[in-house]
């Protein structure tokens, strides 16, 4: 697709005529009138109705208006990430969903403070999904929740899961037990399932979301029964406490993690250093070796 093409088309439509479009992209009325002709032959359909005396879009041609649009957006998007990849560093950063709630953003401002030439990409995810990324080098620090106690891993912080449900939700009522949970692959799943099983309780899944938001509205409307590491300004809700017939709960542990060889990188080490403030670290702390 010759985006010149698309240009003109996008200037006639948005301007409302061929001489109002020559001001905006600065080329003649006879380029424009030819480049919206091979446009409309490359369809095969007319894009304008040539029949009134203003300028207007056919249904073809309002319909294709949003396709044409979208391609010049990702085309400038594309080109602003090839051209800050050749001007700054890009470091890519993983949270799992519940992190993302955490005051992470504290820690990226006083590092990008510090570092005017790094740009960061954060996504989220699910943690067993960050722990391969990281892994594997597609990203370059994580903050997750993992089921095992990490090795030779000093940033990290055992946490205690709790059971929580609306406050007029009566759990001994319900069996099976209706869950609120993140899809497979999330370590407070993963806990809430095997203590269920291992307790011999009925269970079933009611609501499946990646999005910390949803697991939080479900769980205040009484939808079921969910497994957090805090009540996170939930309104509504309570902690289930010991003895209201559902079982204790292995400890999780909030890692931060980076991609194998950073050792060697003083920014990546520079970047865990702001992160940390978020994890309360072990008394055998040591240099983050990977």
């Amino acid at each position: 697709m010759n985006l010149e093409l698309l240009k003109s088309f996008v200037a006639v439509a948005e301007t409302g005529g061929i001489s109002k479009a020559e001001d905006r992209i600065h080329r003649t009325q006879s380029t424009i009138s030819q480049q919206i002709a091979r446009l409309e032959s490359d369809l095969s359909t007319a894009l304008f109705d040539r029949s009134k005396r203003t300028v207007q879009l056919t249904e073809r041609g309002r319909q294709y208006l949003d396709y044409a649009r979208r391609i010049l957006d990702l085309d400038q998007e594309s080109r602003a990430l090839i051209t800050d990849q050749d001007r700054f560093r890009i470091i890519n950063i993983g949270l799992s969903d519940n992190n993302s709630q955490k005051d992470w953003w504290s820690c990226l401002r006083g590092f990008a403070t510090q570092h005017k030439d790094i740009r960061a990409t954060i996504k989220t995810d699910i943690s067993n999904q960050l722990l391969s990324q990281v892994q594997e080098g597609h990203l370059d620090l994580t903050l997750s929740n993992e089921l095992n106690e990490p090795n030779g891993v000093p940033d990290y912080h055992p946490v205690q899961l709790k059971w929580i449900a609306a406050k007029d939700f009566d759990v001994s009522a319900m069996r099976p037990l209706p869950l609120i949970l993140y899809r497979p692959g999330c370590s407070f799943r993963t806990r809430a399932i095997t203590a269920l099983e291992s307790a011999g309780i009925p269970w079933r899944i009611a609501f499946e979301t990646t999005d910390w938001r949803s697991i939080r509205k479900a769980t205040e409307e009484g939808f079921g029964v969910t497994l957090l590491d805090s009540l996170d300004g939930m309104t509504d809700v309570c902690e289930l406490p010991p003895g209201s017939n559902l079982p204790e709960v292995d400890l999780i542990y909030l890692t931060l993690r980076l991609r194998p060889g950073s050792h060697n990188d003083p920014v990546l080490q520079d970047l865990a250093k702001h992160f940390r403030s978020i994890i309360k670290p072990q008394k055998n702390q040591i240099n983050i070796q990977m």
